[in-house]
């Protein structure tokens, strides 16, 4: 995909802005509270429909203006076809998307995967507890199975529908019978769930193992593991992880009526990161855990281009803090190929990149050196 125009009226800082981005890489430089990150808010709201800041849809409208309303239009080409999107926010947090003069859903957002995004917060898919590390696999990695999001979605149903249920045990409302048809539906579709991110895994490992080795150029071992809070062993097959399940639920029946919730699945594992054999959480630099996390958004990026032959859009908010000199030119390297890059930085990067511009006081100038 290539970004070819971005226009902003009334959208956060910004007044009025107009933007062409480069092919490849463009450096948006600016001081702090210039609007970097409101800049690839508005590009990855266009390509997705939704906001990674906020789902209060009247904080993106300018602050300034009189008007109750904001537009984001961006123009991009994917497989050979133009695409003009605009999305209008409104004060009272409505929403509407046009794709090339029709209304689209959100649910049928026709884009999807179509962007690669970093900003520091992601840092908590390592620093962070399990939740984000699950988020991973569940919002981003997920993706490129069509089947993992059905099973996840009937897993979830029949896990809150189990947990009211034992809660309900408890408090001698219903009997331990009514638990049967419910743990079937969980062993079923838990053990699905598991056996399906056991495949994502492997196919993500092995270019994240690449791009994290060429990125810390090739200094320090990475390793990955998917912690299950199923005693599952190494022969993973489908009836294998259900039988394991059944057994192990059984044990642990009592401890789950006391606390009224269930306490084996998917919902409650974990993947671990390893750095030359230790945890990369504990004892990772804050390099380290940047330089792992850029491997991981690099990775989904890979593996979407393979699943869809689209590359997508890749925006990089801050990514050079905290990586030294070398990490970052290894950074950049790998990224020269992507057809639309934007990196928001602090600092003015001299460098042979055409996309240089300077964002301030709500306007943009290009031709920054």
């Amino acid at each position: 995909m290539k970004l070819l125009k971005l226009r902003l009226t009334n959208f956060r800082n910004f007044s009025n802005l107009e933007i062409y981005p480069y092919n490849g890489i463009n450096i948006i430089n600016g001081r702090n509270a210039q609007g970097k990150t409101n800049l690839l808010e508005s590009i990855f709201m266009a390509l997705t429909g939704y906001s990674f800041r906020t789902s209060r849809l009247k904080e993106t409208i300018n602050l300034n203006s009189s008007l109750g309303y904001a537009h984001i239009d961006l123009e991009f080409e994917r497989l050979n076809t133009i695409y003009q999107v605009r999305v209008t926010l409104t004060i009272d947090s409505q929403k509407r998307v046009i794709v090339n003069g029709k209304e689209v859903k959100r649910d049928l957002y026709p884009f999807r995967p179509n962007v690669v995004l970093f900003i520091p917060d992601d840092l908590a898919l390592i620093k962070g507890g399990p939740r984000e590390r699950r988020q991973l696999l569940d919002t981003e990695l997920g993706i490129i199975d069509p089947t993992y999001n059905y099973y996840l979605q009937q897993y979830q149903r029949v896990l809150s529908q189990r947990n009211n249920l034992l809660r309900l045990i408890r408090e001698r409302k219903h009997n331990l019978e009514s638990l049967e048809p419910w743990n079937n539906q969980l062993y079923n579709f838990g053990s699905q769930v598991v056996l399906k991110r056991l495949e994502l895994l492997s196919k993500f490992f092995i270019p994240f193992k690449d791009l994290y080795h060429f990125i810390s150029g090739n200094n320090e071992n990475i390793q990955l593991r998917y912690l299950c809070s199923l005693p599952i062993g190494s022969n993973i097959k489908i009836s294998t992880i259900i039988n394991c399940f059944k057994k192990e639920s059984i044990k642990r029946i009592n401890e789950e009526l006391i606390r009224g919730q269930t306490l084996l699945g998917p919902h409650r594992d974990d993947i671990l990161f390893l750095i030359n054999n230790n945890n990369a959480k504990q004892f990772g630099s804050q390099g380290q855990i940047r330089s792992i996390v850029i491997a991981i958004k690099l990775t989904l990026l890979e593996l979407w281009k393979r699943e869809s032959g689209i590359s997508p859009v890749l925006l990089l908010d801050d990514i050079l803090t905290e990586l030294d000199s070398v990490r970052q030119e290894y950074l950049l390297k790998l990224i020269t190929d992507i057809p639309t890059t934007l990196i928001t930085s602090s600092r003015n990067r001299n460098g042979c990149f055409k996309g240089q511009f300077l964002l301030q006081n709500g306007t943009i100038d290009k031709g920054v050196t």
